[in-house]
This record gives structure tokens, C-alpha cells and sequence, in this order.
């Protein structure tokens, strides 16, 4: 049941970030000012911290779980500072307008990635919880 809940929070978050990461696009698209694409590049990395607290939790949740591989946890956490310093190295390159619509797409294309992991994760999941209280109910 944990790993459900934290599949599906984990849903919730990618959508979140991805939401995110297209109201940056289009904000960079339509602003030419330097300051103002600044403050909207420093308006998306804020809630960045929110979602890797959200993130971390939903792992800590994961990790008391005697189903979930410890191995893959610290595989998942290492994954997540990884895109994290990557979201943060982003910020300090100068954001130079070019680079930082590449680096959204890369980003929108991991997220696309995570999500359909996440829904396959999610769909068998629910299978074998279904299968799980039809076994206990007969």
C-alpha cells in the first residue's frame, strides 16, 4: 500500500514539475528582458525545494517499506540529487536563452520518461493489490 501511495504522489509531483517547466517556456518565450527572465527563472527553481522535501519524504516513506529494495532507494535518491544539482547547475550557467529552452526540453523529455514509468508502475501496482484482495477474499 506504501508503494502505491508513493507512486502516486510521485505522480503528482512529476505533473507538478512539468507544469512548471512549461510556464518557464512560455515566460522566456514571450519576456526579453534579462530581469524579468531572471526573476522567472528564480520563480520556477523555488518550489524546487518544495517538490525534493516532498520527494525525499515519499523515499524515506519508501525505505520503511519491507517490499522496496534499500539498493533501489539509494539508486532513486542518487538519481534525484543528481537532476537536482542539474537543475541548479542550470541557474548558474547565465542563462543564456538558447541553452536554457534546450535544457527545459531535455528536462520535459526526462519528465515524459518518469512518467510513463510511473504509470506502469502505478497500473501493476493496482493489478496486484486486485489480485492480492481477490486471493484473501475467496
Amino acid at each position: 500500500m506504501r508503494l502505491l501511495d508513493s507512486c502516486g504522489i510521485a505522480k503528482d509531483i512529476t505533473a507538478l514539475v512539468k507544469e512548471s517547466v512549461q510556464e518557464l517556456k512560455f515566460s522566456l518565450r514571450t519576456s526579453r528582458d534579462e530581469t524579468v527572465m531572471a526573476h522567472d527563472i528564480d520563480t520556477y527553481m523555488a518550489p524546487r525545494r518544495k517538490v525534493y522535501k516532498r520527494i525525499k519524504k515519499c523515499i524515506k516513506n519508501m525505505k520503511g517499506s519491507k517490499q522496496f529494495s534499500p539498493n533501489a532507494v539509494q539508486y532513486k535518491d542518487q538519481d534525484l540529487k543528481t537532476i537536482t544539482s542539474k537543475l541548479k547547475e542550470t541557474k548558474a550557467i547565465g542563462f543564456s536563452y538558447s541553452n536554457v529552452l534546450k535544457q527545459l526540453k531535455a528536462l520535459e523529455m526526462v519528465i515524459l520518461e518518469i512518467e510513463e514509468g510511473l504509470e506502469s508502475t502505478f497500473r501493476n501496482l493496482v493489478k496486484e493489490r486486485v489480485s492480492l484482495v481477490t486471493a484473501l477474499s475467496h
